[in-house]
C-alpha cells in the first residue's frame, strides 16, 4: 500500500487487505519479475540509507526530485509493508494478466498498467497536497490500478463489464469499504503512537480510478469460459 512515511509510525507496516489468496502457482512471468524487482530494491535500500530518499512529496519535486515519481512505487517502509503489498500485487495480477494478451505484448501492457496507475496515484496525491512535505512511498497506487482493472473483468470471460454494471458497483463499494477500514485502523495506531504519517488514500484512489477507466486500453484477450460456466 502507499503510506505517508514516518520511520517511527506503525502506519508504515499497514497494507490493503488481500481479498483472496494469491494464485502463486499460476503467477505470470511479468508478475514474478516485478515482485523480484520490488524485493531487490527493498533489500538495496536497507544498505543505502533507507527508503526516505525514494519517497515522493511536492516539496521534493520542487527541489528537483522528479525521479521520485517513479522510485516511490518501488520503495517500502518495512518488512510487513512490502509483504502485504506484494501479496496484494500477486492476488490482483493473477486476475488481470490473462486478459493482457500473449508474449511481449502482455509484458508491455502489464507494466504499462502498473506504472501508469502508480503515476496516476502520485498525481492525485500531489493534487491534494500541492505544497506537502510529508513523503509518500509504496507500490499500492499502482497495485490499486491493477485492482481497478480487475473490477471491470467478467467472472467467466466475454466483454468487459460496463461501469454501470451492478457487479462493478459492488466491487467499487468493496474497494471503498476496505480503504475506509484501513484508514480508520491506521489513524488509530498513529494517534496511539503519537507519530505522523498514515494511509496515502489519495494514491489508492488515483490508481484505482485509472485502472477502472483505462482497462479497455489494456485488455486485449479474454479467457474462454470454463465448461459448464454460465
Amino acid at each position: 500500500m502507499g503510506v505517508t512515511y514516518d520511520p517511527q509510525s506503525p502506519a508504515e507496516t499497514a497494507a490493503p487487505p488481500r481479498g483472496r489468496q494469491p494464485l502463486l502457482g499460476n503467477m505470470a512471468p511479468p508478475t514474478a519479475v516485478l515482485i523480484l524487482v520490488q524485493v531487490a530494491v527493498f533489500l538495496a535500500q536497507m544498505f543505502t540509507g533507507g527508503p526516505d530518499r525514494w519517497a515522493l512529496s511536492a516539496q521534493r519535486l520542487a527541489t528537483g526530485g522528479y525521479d521520485t515519481l517513479l522510485t516511490h512505487m518501488f520503495s517500502h517502509a518495512g518488512f510487513l509493508h512490502i509483504f502485504m503489498n506484494l501479496t496484494a500485487l500477486a492476488t490482483f495480477s493473477a486476475v488481470v494478466t490473462p486478459w493482457l494478451g500473449h508474449g511481449a505484448g502482455r509484458w508491455l501492457r502489464y507494466y504499462g498498467l502498473f506504472l501508469l496507475s502508480g503515476l496516476a496515484g502520485a498525481l492525485m496525491f500531489l493534487a491534494i497536497h500541492p505544497n506537502g512535505d510529508v513523503p509518500m512511498l509504496g507500490a499500492s497506487g499502482a497495485i490499486c490500478g491493477v485492482w481497478g482493472a480487475a473490477v471491470r473483468l467478467p467472472p467467466y470471460g466475454g466483454a468487459l463489464l460496463p461501469i454501470r454494471n451492478p457487479l462493478v458497483f459492488a466491487r467499487i463499494r468493496q474497494f471503498a469499504v476496505s480503504n475506509a477500514v484501513i484508514f480508520a485502523i491506521i489513524f488509530g495506531l498513529v494517534l496511539l503512537a503519537g507519530g505522523q504519517g498514515g494511509l496515502a488514500w489519495e494514491a489508492h484512489l488515483g490508481g484505482f480510478l485509472f485502472g477502472l477507466l483505462a482497462v479497455p486500453l489494456f485488455a486485449v484477450r479474454l479467457p474462454v469460459a470454463p465448461w459448464g460456466a454460465p
